[in-house]
């Protein structure tokens, strides 16, 4: 008995001196945010004050050490992200991930980003960009020394991940990276290209996109089996393999001082992107002589993409204009190695790459690239099963992103230095792609709205949506608009300007072709704020940010509702019955315990299926679900119930009407609940269909998940509200997959009391408090405070740390 409880007593010491050098270990890697540290070329010390957030308030005697100080702050709370998505831009993920993320590599490498960035950045070596590239050099010194001297984050070491030095192409791949994020082409424009070649234009009519019938089509016929596999190879790349923050939406409004009741301009902005841990934002309020920003910053990006000072403020959506086209070459029979152009035959550019695969053989790849882009549907090569190995005219891809003369880094550092409207918009002018609607407000009580983006001159019989003609230069782009033409707004009478990623009006060019959101949050947003109201504050738009009422709703009730309730088989079914009854009473709220909402998302899942899905099939079915096409649609056909796409194809020899999906559609909807929650449909509340989780790449692998992720939550969620936490129906229980990155409220009545919120932490480190110490907060809709003022940063400090010149040995 002794000897077993003396063995006993050694495991209990073993484990405790386990547990013992596993804390010191990790404790190492913890973000030092109090005392002195040693910085290699700064000239004067830097004051760094972290508030009870985390979030580092600099202060230097000149930009050149803020932001070499910066760099430092940033690298140890968020370095593994930096790494992550250099990465992922770059198309080196399955060298630290495994072959599961080779297919992701494969399309970036095809996409050739990361060799357009390098040579972006060599271009951008001018003159006349100087200051930026010496700011830039000195953000990356700090990583860099960050790198040198401390210990690398928990991921590294699980991972094997070498560490490095970071260049100027890291930060232009992930600016490109958060471009691609934007694109919805890659997804929407073959499967319409399918749905045309396949249906034909009596489908196209009511599809939720802008031709229409008598257009011309373009003459090109592209095999069916590319424009599947392309769609839904992009589809499940983006959002089943990595939690990489993929933008998706936003909201955006400015109110004119007339409107609001300090009498002054205020900004509010909520840009909706994929969750991810940690979260896609890094807070920071950086201040030299002659320059201050409070920003939120992407990893290893060293210009904020939102932000705010005493003079301006601007915020992002997206514009969901169409910068991206697909050209079909024509390939030489006799030399594979040309396509055709115009009057020639053209040598393709071609390179290799090379993909490490952790664990396994590398595999090669032959990427080539016409006149007008990148070949994609090389993204299939070397791979098993290849679906397009015997095509024999591929796709090349034309972007403006890839125009070196895209001045996205310049503008975002030009708008951060700011002082008039004049100077805003000069600077916002400079950006190609991605499109953006950029929303200002100043100190002098000017709003504004530019929708930003280089919008190509297509010849007028080009519709953009579709595959176009490489060979014969019929279809090229012949130039850009002069900003002058892009959709904007400066102070209008009204006082009040929005975007939710609509559909902008024709500024004389016609209507700009995009992938636009339905009619859902503008309509709830003009509900707002098209009032007489003239004292908004920043607690009303507290209120308004978390709004969660769908104004679709009401429209399906009227549409629904009559059919649902003149069906026998509905009346006959108890749960049917009952359930019909709690929906005709539901105010279009998406609270956690609400009943209702549940069965709407159900019903509208097999709605969407029993509508679509004979026609699409099932893959070409998730990659519509996968933008704002389909939501687009559904307006569409609840308002034409003679669209043909109501009939079930596979059903010969008849045609189903309208009536008869939606009733069939109800009874599946609550056959599936009831086998799921039971018979009590008190018991199908939305919080128990319903969740958020923020996913960290190693919470992928269980049971690392109960480390790194944060959550499981339950949350208001739903589609298309103001409070847009956009759901996946294509899984069950149904996932949270993006909404709200940040929710900002600028009220230059009083900049030193600005409002924001993260929706986990600033830290990467899941052992720091900071890492998830917003969770709570952003799920119950509360903000905290972002500190401008000096005095309120003082008051404030959580630490504080000073970085002072190391010495020349």
């Amino acid at each position: 008995m002794k000897v077993i409880k003396k063995i006993a007593a050694g495991l209990v010491i073993i484990l405790l001196v386990g547990i013992g050098v596993g804390y010191f270990y990790l404790n190492q890697k913890l973000p030092i945010r109090d005392g002195e540290l040693k910085l290699s070329g700064l000239t004067d010390p830097v004051e760094v004050l972290f508030d009870k957030w985390g979030v580092p308030h600099i202060y230097a005697q000149n930009e050149t050490d803020l932001n070499r100080a910066f760099g430092y702050v940033h690298a140890q709370d968020r370095l593994f992200q930096m790494e992550l998505l250099a990465r992922l831009a770059q198309g080196r993920l399955a060298e630290i991930l495994g072959p599961k993320l080779v297919e992701v590599d494969q399309l970036f490498l095809t996409l050739q980003l990361h060799r357009f960035t390098t040579e972006w950045m060599r271009q951008m070596d001018r003159p006349e960009n100087q200051h930026l590239i010496k700011n830039m050099d000195a953000y990356l010194d700090g990583i860099n020394q960050y790198v040198e001297t401390r210990p690398a984050p928990i991921e590294f070491a699980v991972l094997g991940i070498p560490q490095r030095k970071y260049k100027r192409e890291d930060i232009a791949s992930i600016a490109g990276y958060m471009s691609y994020s934007f694109v919805m082409a890659f997804r929407e424009d073959p499967l319409v290209q399918e749905i045309a070649n396949r249906l034909g234009p009596d489908y196209l009519k009511d599809l939720g996109t802008h031709w229409k019938k008598g257009s011309n089509m373009i003459p090109v016929q592209v095999e069916n089996k590319i424009m599947v596999a392309l769609a839904d190879k992009v589809r499940h790349i983006s959002d089943d393999l990595i939690p990489a923050g993929l933008f998706h939406g936003s909201n955006s409004w400015i109110m004119a001082p007339q409107k609001t009741q300090s009498g002054q301009a205020m900004l509010v902005n909520d840009p909706h992107i994929g969750f991810s841990q940690p979260a896609v934002w890094y807070e920071a309020h950086l201040n030299a002589p002659g320059f201050e920003i409070y920003g939120h910053f992407l990893a290893l990006v060293p210009t904020a993409t939102l932000g705010f000072n005493h003079d301006v403020a601007w915020g992002i959506t997206m514009f969901e204009n169409d910068d991206m086209d697909f050209y079909q070459e024509r390939v030489n029979p006799d030399n594979p190695n040309q396509y055709w152009a115009i009057d020639h035959w053209e040598e393709f550019e071609v390179h290799t790459e090379t993909i490490k695969v952790k664990g396994e053989t590398d595999i090669e790849l032959r990427l080539r690239k016409s006149r007008h882009g990148p070949i994609v549907t090389d993204a299939f090569a070397g791979t098993e099963n290849n679906p397009l190995a015997n095509i024999k005219n591929p796709l090349a891809m034309w972007w403006a992103f890839y125009d070196m003369e895209n001045g996205m880094l310049r503008a975002f550092d030009d708008l951060a230095r700011s002082k008039t409207t004049a100077e805003a918009r000069k600077a916002v002018s400079q950006i190609y792609a991605p499109g953006l609607n950029i929303m200002y407000a100043n100190k002098t009580g000017d709003i504004g709205w530019w929708a930003v983006g280089k919008l190509p001159i297509r010849p007028k019989h080009v519709n953009s949506k579709m595959i176009l003609n490489g060979a014969d230069g019929k279809d090229d782009i012949q130039g850009y608009y002069d900003f002058a033409k892009n959709p904007q707004n400066v102070n209008p009478k009204s006082g009040v300007i929005y975007t939710s990623n609509n559909q902008p009006a024709d500024t004389g060019i016609g209507l700009v072709p995009g992938y636009y959101a339905p009619r859902d949050r503008a309509q709830k947003i003009e509900q707002y704020l098209y009032t007489d109201k003239s004292d908004w504050t920043p607690d009303d738009m507290k209120t308004m940010l978390m709004d969660n009422v769908s104004p679709r709703v009401k429209f399906l009730q009227d549409t629904m509702l009559p059919s649902l309730k003149s069906a026998s088989s509905v009346q006959q079914h108890d749960i049917a019955r009952q359930a019909l009854a709690v929906f005709e009473k539901w105010q279009g709220n998406h609270d956690p315990e609400e009943v209702a909402v549940t069965l709407f998302y159900q019903f509208k899942k097999e709605l969407c299926i029993q509508i679509m899905q004979d026609e699409l099939g099932e893959s070409g079915f998730k990659t519509i679900q996968s933008g704002f096409l389909l939501d687009r649609t559904l307006w569409t056909l609840f308002s034409n119930f003679q669209s043909p796409w109501w009939d079930n194809i596979k059903t010969d020899g008849k045609t189903e009407t309208a009536d008869e999906i939606i009733i069939s559609s109800w009874i599946a909807a609550i056959d599936h609940l009831q086998a799921k929650f039971g018979a009590d449909i008190t018991e199908w509340q939305w919080k128990n269909a319903s969740s958020l989780e923020h996913v960290h790449t190693l919470g992928n692998m269980k049971p690392l998940d109960k480390i790194f992720n944060v959550g499981p939550f339950a949350v208001p969620a739903g589609e298309e509200i103001i409070n847009n936490l956009g759901i996946r129906l294509d899984k069950e229980p149904y996932k949270v997959s993006f909404g709200p990155s940040t929710r900002r409220i600028i009220d230059f009545g009083n900049t030193d009391m600005t409002f924001g919120i993260l929706p986990t932490g600033q830290s990467g480190n899941f052992m720091d408090p900071h890492y998830d110490d917003q969770a709570e907060m952003y799920n119950r809709g509360e903000f905290r405070q972002q500190y401008l003022n000096k005095k309120d940063v003082q008051a404030n400090i959580e630490t504080r740390l000073e970085f002072s010149p190391k010495s020349k040995e």
